[in-house]
C-alpha cells in the first residue's frame, strides 16, 4: 500500500497539516519510493515527523528484548534518514511501566498509544509526554480481518471531545483506511473517496483555527502558537455581534437530592454571598425529597438571590439516544417537577454530555423551552435561532487547574482563558458540577465534604471578574447581552417575551419596526 502512504505524505505537505509516521525498523529501506518520499518530506515539510513503531511489531517482549528492539529501530532510522526519533508508538498499543525508563534512556520524550488501554497523565510540563489517540480513521474487525472506516462526522466528534477535555487530539490513520479492498484483500490502489473525506476533515479543523501539528510538537505551544488560535465564525444572522459583551455566566449542573448535599449548598451559597447570578440544572427523577437541598434552594429563590433553574432531564443520560417521545417526556416531567417543588418555570434545557439531535429541538419546542445549553465542542453558539443555543465555553476546572498552555499564576491563566473566550465567542459561560468541590476518601471516592481550596479559588475568580468590571450575568441574559448590547433593558424584555412564546415573531418584528420608524431606537 505504498501509493496510499505516498498520498498521505503529499496531503500533509499540500494542506500544511502536521503528521507523525510510525516506522517499523525491519520493514523500512527496501522500497526506494517510500524512502525517497519520506526524505523529501523531511527536507521540505517542517510538520512531518518520524516516530519509532518498534523493530518488528512484536509484543509481550522481555524488557531486555524491548530495549534491543528500540535500539535497532533507532539505528535503522538514523542510517536511512539521518534523524533520531523522539516519539514512540507502541506496537498494538502494548507497553508497561518498564518501557518508559527504556525510552527515556534512549532519548525519547513522547509516547502515543490508545487511550482505551492507558489513561495519560495530566498534560503538565514534564520530560516525558503521553499524547494518546482520541480518534481513528478505521478500526479492525477481528471477524473479517478487514478495517472498517469511520465516518467523518464521528471522527470530528471524537476530535472535538478530546480538544474540549484535553486541549489536543491525536488521530490515528493507517494506509489500509485509504486503499481499495478487492477480492478479499487490500490492493495498492488509492481509495480517493477516503482521501476526499480526510481532506474535508482537515478543512473543517482548519476552519476552526486549530493547529495541525505532529505529536512531538504538541507541547511546543509557544513556538507553534498552539493556544488562542481559534477564531469565531459569525454568520449573517449574527453580524450585530461585533463586540464582546464583557460578561460571564455560571452554571452548576446535576443538582440532586442527598448526593453531597452539603457541598451543593456551599457552592450555590458562594454565588449568592458574592451577589453573583448562577443557573442550576436539576435531574428531575432525583430532586424533591431532600429537605436540606430543597428548602435551601427555595429560600435562595425567595430571597431573590438571582438563582435560575434549568432542566437537566429526568435522568442523566444522552438524550440523543432517545426517540422523540422519550425526550419530550424527560423534559416535560423535569419541568413539572421543578415547577411543583420550587414554584418556578424553567425555560432552559442543559443537555447532558453536550449531545442532542433534531428530536431534541422538537421536544423542546413542544414543551416551550427556549434556551438550549450544550458545549462549544459539539454545538456552535447561536443567539438568533430558536431555541437560543447558549453553549458553555469552559468548565470551571479547565479555568482553575494547572495548564501548560498558559503562563503565570492561576489568576493569570484564567484571565487569559476568559479573554480568549470573549474574543472567540463574545461571551463566557462556565459550567461546573458539585463534585468539583467535594473531597475524596483514601479510595478516591467522592464524599460529602467541602474542598475549601476549590471554594476559595471560585471566590477568587468571582472577585477577579468584579475587580475587572466584567459583568456576571444570568445565562438567560447572554443572547441579549451579546446580540443587542446597544439596546436598553426594556427592549431586551421584548425579546425575552418572544423567546418565551408570549409574543409572536410577527409581533416582535412589528414592534421593532414601529420603534425604528419613530427613531426611538436606531439599528446598528
Amino acid at each position: 500500500m505504498s501509493n496510499a502512504q505516498l498520498e498521505m505524505f503529499k496531503l500533509s505537505r499540500d494542506m500544511d497539516a502536521g503528521v507523525t509516521i510510525g516506522i517499523i525498523g525491519s520493514a523500512i529501506g527496501s522500497d526506494q519510493k517510500i524512502v525517497n518520499g519520506i526524505k523529501e518530506q523531511l527536507s521540505k515539510n517542517p510538520r512531518f515527523e518520524i516516530a519509532s513503531h518498534s523493530f518488528n511489531h512484536q509484543v509481550n517482549l522481555s524488557l531486555a528484548d524491548e530495549e534491543i528492539s528500540i535500539d535497532k529501530t533507532d539505528k535503522k532510522i538514523q542510517e536511512i534518514f539521518g534523524v533520531k526519533p523522539k516519539v514512540f508508538i507502541p506496537p498494538e498499543n502494548y507497553f508497561n511501566t518498564g518501557t518508559i525508563p527504556i525510552l527515556k534512556k534512549h532519548g525519547y520524550t513522547h509516547l502515543s498509544s490508545s487511550n482505551a488501554v492507558e489513561i495519560p497523565p495530566p498534560f503538565v510540563n514534564t520530560d516525558f509526554y503521553h499524547f494518546d489517540v482520541a480518534a481513528y480513521t478505521g478500526l479492525l474487525d477481528p471477524q473479517t480481518n478487514r478495517w472498517t472506516t469511520i465516518p467523518p462526522d464521528v471522527i470530528m466528534e471524537q476530535i472535538n471531545d478530546s480538544l474540549f477535555d484535553n486541549g489536543y487530539a491525536v488521530v490515528m490513520m493507517r494506509p489500509n483506511d485509504f486503499s481499495n479492498y478487492e477480492n478479499g484483500s487490500y490492493v495498492n490502489v488509492v481509495n480517493q473517496t477516503k482521501f476526499d473525506e480526510l481532506k474535508s476533515i482537515i478543512n473543517e479543523i482548519k476552519s476552526k483555527g486549530y493547529l495541525l501539528t505532529p505529536i512531538g510538537k504538541i507541547d511546543k505551544y509557544e513556538t507553534e502558537k498552539f493556544q488562542n488560535t481559534i477564531p469565531i465564525v459569525i454568520d449573517d444572522r449574527n453580524k450585530s455581534a461585533d463586540k464582546n459583551c464583557n460578561c460571564v455566566a455560571f452554571k452548576i449542573d446535576n443538582v440532586q437530592d442527598f448526593w453531597i448535599n452539603d457541598v451543593q449548598n456551599e457552592v450555590i451559597d458562594t454565588f449568592s454571598t458574592h451577589d453573583a447570578p448562577v443557573t442550576i440544572s436539576v435531574i428531575g427523577k432525583f430532586f424533591g425529597t431532600d429537605p436540606k437541598v430543597v428548602d435551601f434552594i427555595k429560600q435562595k429563590i425567595k430571597d431573590n438571590d438571582d438563582i435560575s433553574v434549568a432542566i437537566r432531564g429526568w435522568k442523566l443520560a444522552d438524550h440523543s439516544s432517545y426517540g422523540l417521545p422519550e425526550q419530550s417526556d424527560s423534559i416535560r416531567k423535569t419541568s413539572e417537577q421543578i415547577s411543583a417543588i420550587l414554584g418556578v418555570k424553567s425555560n432552559m434545557f442543559s443537555i447532558p454530555f453536550g449531545k442532542f439531535n433534531e428530536d431534541t429541538l422538537t421536544a423542546m419546542n413542544d414543551n416551550n423551552i427556549s434556551y438550549l445549553s450544550g458545549m462549544v465542542a459539539t454545538d456552535n453558539p447561536d443567539f438568533k435561532s430558536k431555541p437560543f443555543h447558549v453553549s458553555e465555553t469552559s468548565s470551571l476546572m479547565s479555568l482553575l487547574e494547572e495548564d501548560p498552555f498558559y503562563k503565570g499564576t492561576i489568576a493569570d491563566k484564567f484571565s487569559s482563558k476568559i479573554d480568549a473566550q470573549q474574543n472567540q465567542y463574545h461571551y463566557t459561560l462556565v459550567s461546573m458540577q458539585p463534585s468539583d468541590f467535594a473531597m475524596r476518601d483514601d479510595s478516591g471516592q467522592i464524599i460529602n465534604q467541602i474542598n475549601k481550596e476549590r471554594i476559595e479559588q471560585l471566590t477568587e475568580l468571582i472577585g477577579y471578574l468584579k475587580g475587572q468590571k466584567i459583568q456576571i450575568v444570568s445565562i438567560y441574559d447572554l443572547p441579549q447581552k451579546v446580540t443587542f448590547e446597544k439596546y436598553p433593558d426594556w427592549i431586551k424584555r421584548i425579546y425575552d417575551w418572544n423567546a418565551q412564546g408570549m409574543i409572536t415573531d410577527s409581533d416582535l418584528d412589528n414592534a421593532i419596526k414601529h420603534l425604528v420608524s419613530r427613531k426611538i431606537i436606531i439599528p446598528f
